[in-house]
């Protein structure tokens, strides 16, 4: 089973020195079965009493993470370039997946570099992404994969205080792990675009900017137009290269989605499609977010990629399916409900811990709205596992931060979607 090391006894200072250095993981059974690039079927499998090393543990979860970025922004260009998809990833019949992607078809079809090029070609733009990539770590070694959100990535902020370091230190050495060419390769700094009143994410927002040199700014700040996309300050216009952006898919932009949008910005979409301005995370990236996408990514990495995924992914049933409602209708004990959407913030339901009310309950709104809800089965071997959430961002490379946090998980492994401002270390334990 898996070890936590000794408690930390020693100054700051060598706490400091100590996590460059230490691995705060040992096992005593098989470690991650990590397929090896290439090797469609070998298992790699460390003998009991063996330590893994740690640099060899974060290579191999640096090559998943990459693998699945690749599959996904391949998955993004069938999406931008209006090719069906493969009968394999099975998408089309879910109805959540279906509405969300013809509300942000009009914004991924102005994908740069999308224009004027065959469909045989290859994309000639990067979709520019940080996420944040949720895994179970299992008490026999096995590394799971649960959720990556690629829209609101929080828990940096809690960084300086489990790596006992000022903020702005821990800020340099994020963004020097991340971002180090920036953003655009410009050099310039961005600006964080957010809503004027950010209520709950303030706290991220700020720590955010800090780690990348950016101003926040609101809708009133910028202009967009034909001439590209400028900030307005002192009465003069600056033009802006790079955005970063904390506001919704759906309320980006009032001239592509939601046109009662009171802190989009009309005319940022057609600037990130000229080229004009890099924007982080791109448009449509809350597709990326729907827990029904996260479980098609291993057959996304075989079709797209023809390679057998390193990472697993967790099982997730999606209940508007006959066959899986079947199954949960069954035994609702055994699973853990979730909505399929994670910005919809509806508290998951355990069937092991809920009450008989609040069960029916759960099961008479999935009846009403099959295609808004999830499961996750729930598996008694699997406690013990821990739930570990690290950073990763595809700008001109892809990049890992290696270091992340640890949560007390739900029944399934999971974890609330967001961590709390007041987290306290004791509750988020440094892994590096």
């Amino acid at each position: 089973m898996i070890q936590e090391t000794q408690s930390w006894t020693g100054t700051a200072a060598d706490a400091r020195e100590a996590t460059g250095r230490i691995f705060f993981l040992r096992t005593e059974a098989e470690l991650p079965r990590l397929r090896a690039v290439g090797q469609a079927k070998a298992d790699v499998c460390i003998p009991g009493s063996r330590r893994l090393p740690a640099s060899t543990w974060w290579d191999r979860l640096e090559r998943g993470l990459l693998q699945r970025f690749r599959a996904l922004q391949l998955f993004m260009e069938q999406l931008a370039c209006g090719k069906s998809l493969p009968q394999s990833i099975d998408l089309l019949t879910n109805p959540n997946f279906q509405q969300k992607l013809r509300r942000l078809a009009p914004a991924l079809c102005l994908a740069p570099g999308l224009r004027g090029r065959s469909s045989n070609t290859s994309m000639a733009a990067h979709w520019t992404w940080f996420a944040a990539t949720d895994v179970q770590l299992l008490p026999d070694g096995c590394v799971r994969i649960l959720d990556q959100d690629f829209c609101d990535p929080s828990g940096l902020e809690h960084l300086p205080g489990l790596w006992c370091e000022p903020r702005d230190r821990a800020c340099a050495r994020i963004r020097a792990a991340l971002f180090p060419r920036g953003l655009d390769r410009s050099g310039e700094a961005p600006l964080l675009f957010e809503p004027a009143h950010p209520a709950a994410d303030d706290f991220a927002n700020d720590f955010l900017a800090r780690c990348l040199l950016a101003e926040r700014v609101h809708h009133e700040h910028l202009q967009a137009g034909s001439g590209g996309l400028f900030r307005i300050r002192k009465g003069q216009r600056e033009r802006v290269r790079c955005l970063v952006r904390r506001v919704d898919d759906e309320l980006l932009d009032p001239n592509f989605f939601r046109p009662d949008s009171l802190v989009g910005l009309p005319g940022l979409v057609r600037c990130w499609s000229s080229g004009e301005t890099k924007l982080l995370h791109a448009p449509g990236s809350s597709l990326l977010g729907l827990r029904a996408v996260i479980r098609q990514v291993p057959q996304m990495i075989r079709e797209f990629l023809g390679e057998e995924p390193l990472l697993e992914t967790a099982d997730v049933l999606e209940c508007h399916r006959p066959e899986d409602f079947d199954q949960i209708h069954r035994n609702p004990r055994g699973f853990l409900f979730r909505r399929c959407d994670p910005k919809e913030s509806v508290r998951p339901v355990c069937g092991q811990t809920a009450g008989a009310a609040e069960l029916a309950g759960v099961l008479s709104r999935i009846q009403q709205n099959p295609s808004g809800w999830c499961a996750r089965p729930l598996r008694q071997s699997e406690e013990g596992g821990r739930s570990l959430r690290f950073f990763a961002a595809s700008t001109d490379q892809f990049r890992l931060l290696r270091a992340g946090i640890s949560r007390c998980g739900q029944g399934d492994g999971g974890c609330s979607r967001l961590i709390p401002p007041n987290a306290s270390p004791e509750s988020l334990e440094l892994f590096q």
